[in-house]
């Protein structure tokens, strides 16, 4: 009995992390999901500042009052970037929407720079993150923002 109920443990266990697995965060994914979106984005390069005690904590012994998203008043300045190169100052307030999935939390660091794809909505503007990735890169390499500026350029990013 002991050994079915250890094989249970462990066959969980590998449900579980193969749903935590996922692919790495690529800056060409979130390129093309924001170009085949309806809504229309700007790639800012700049300094995301927010309140970071609002950031969603998981509670492990109640995993399901995990919040599926939470929205943070944030501030990013910095340079907006173009398809031709030129950046134009950008001083806005974000919000900051904090996806989760199940207790998985994304996260991010108030006054790290930041590679954004920030969402035109009507009623604000939104930087996403999840668990996963999404729109938001932290510290982002040389490599990285040149990639970017590269699928700008091109108006088309291929992985």
């Amino acid at each position: 009995m002991l050994r079915l109920g250890l094989a249970i443990v462990l066959a969980s266990a590998a449900s579980m992390a193969q749903a935590l697995s996922c692919m790495p965060h690529d800056v060409s994914v979130a390129y093309r999901w924001a170009d085949a979106s309806d809504a229309a984005y700007g790639v800012v390069r700049g300094v995301l500042e927010f309140d970071e005690t609002l950031l969603p904590v998981t509670d492990w012994d109640n995993q399901e009052a995990t919040p599926a998203q939470t929205d943070i008043p944030a501030r990013l300045v910095g340079q907006s970037m173009s398809h031709d190169g030129t950046g134009t100052p950008f001083a806005k307030d974000v919000t900051l929407r904090v996806n989760c999935a199940g207790p998985w939390c994304s996260g991010a660091n108030s006054g790290s720079e930041v590679l954004a794809f920030v969402r035109y909505d009507p009623e604000a503007m939104i930087v996403e993150t999840a668990p996963c990735g999404a729109f938001l890169f932290d510290t982002p390499s040389k490599a990285l923002l040149q990639r970017v500026e590269n699928c700008l350029r091109r108006g088309r990013c291929r992985k």
